[in-house]
């Protein structure tokens, strides 16, 4: 099973270090990358492959939703699913609007680390299965490609064998008329 890239931004060390206990304690074949802001964060995506992205709202500079816009609008990482984690926004109306940003999930610290951690689970085996499915859609386009290319090679020998017929044809009338005159 190839591992994912977790990246988790958050401007407070403590909050980045128990990020990474829980996930280095309980998820296997995770790739964790650590940034402690929107800008670092933006940096990392376009430089790594990243599978999924838990993101702080609260950061000094850009903050959480102003960096998940900035990914949404770039087609290189706008499938990048964002789970937003946030102490101080934790009215509706603020979930409402990382939802619209295009956030998968939005959780509430103090986190409770066993739904943390099976939502972690769950998303990571979606990513998984999903990129699975790309990688078997890519093989069928190539296999389909294939099948292409060959049918019209062998349409390009089909009309070049009955152009063929006919200069042997045509070939051979003109014998039989040269042969008449003689």
């Amino acid at each position: 099973m190839r591992n994912i890239t977790i990246l988790a931004v958050d401007d407070v060390e403590a909050n980045r270090i128990s990020l990474q206990y829980l996930i280095d304690e309980y998820l296997d074949n995770v790739d964790l990358i650590l940034a402690s802001s929107g800008e670092e964060a933006l940096k990392i995506t376009y430089k790594n492959e990243i599978d999924i992205i838990i993101l702080d709202i609260q950061m000094p500079g850009m903050d959480g939703f102003e960096t998940a816009k900035y990914l949404k609008s770039n087609p290189k990482t706008n499938s990048i699913p964002i789970i937003f984690l946030t102490a101080a926004f934790k009215e509706e109306e603020f979930q409402q609007k990382g939802f619209e940003i295009g956030a998968i999930d939005y959780l509430t610290k103090p986190i409770e680390n066993h739904q943390f951690i099976n939502k972690l689970k769950l998303y990571k085996k979606v990513i998984l299965k999903t990129k699975q499915l790309e990688a078997v859609n890519d093989d069928l386009y190539k296999a389909l490609q294939k099948e292409i290319e060959l049918k019209e090679k062998i349409q390009k020998q089909q009309l070049d064998m009955v152009e063929q017929s006919k200069m042997a044809a045509l070939g051979e009338m003109i014998g039989n008329i040269a042969h008449q005159w003689r």
